[in-house]
């Protein structure tokens, strides 16, 4: 079994809001996993840093998840999954972000769940097992 890892998380994980440890501690032995889609998210944000400092920051950040998670591509067989779901969420009503989409067919391609703090999205994905990691979420009380 395998769980693939949402953008969510690792932009939370970036920003320093998120427990990777309890997170790594209740996976056990279970592999995690990311889409190229979820990099592709992570890239997009670094090129929209606000500085070079941070754009460098979030690069390294993001070649740190490049080494200790594998990467999922996104080919014909996760297309045909993910052109299934869109159409049919599309014609419920109930579609979900693309991005979002596809990182679920990757996962249910693969027979993975997928990790995300956006539960409320991806719950709506016919078939697809969830893991709501929000209890992982480190959550900063504002400094007076």
């Amino acid at each position: 079994m395998g769980v693939v890892v949402d953008s969510s998380i690792f932009v939370a994980a970036e920003r320093g809001q998120f427990d990777w440890v309890g997170f790594h501690t209740k996976m056990g032995a279970e592999r995690l996993y990311v889409t190229v889609m979820t990099l592709a998210e992570l890239l997009h944000g670094a090129e929209r840093a606000n500085s070079p400092a941070r754009k460098e920051k979030r690069m390294e950040f993001i070649g740190d998840v490049e080494v200790r998670y594998p990467l999922l591509p996104f080919c014909r067989d996760e297309a045909v999954i993910y052109s299934k779901i869109w159409a049919s969420m599309s014609m419920a009503g109930t579609l979900i972000g693309l991005h979002d989409l596809q990182i679920a067919a990757v996962a249910l391609h693969h027979g993975y769940r997928v990790a995300t703090l956006n539960v409320d999205e991806f719950s709506r994905v016919p078939g697809i097992d969830v893991m709501d990691a929000s209890p992982f979420r480190i959550v900063r009380s504002p400094h007076p």
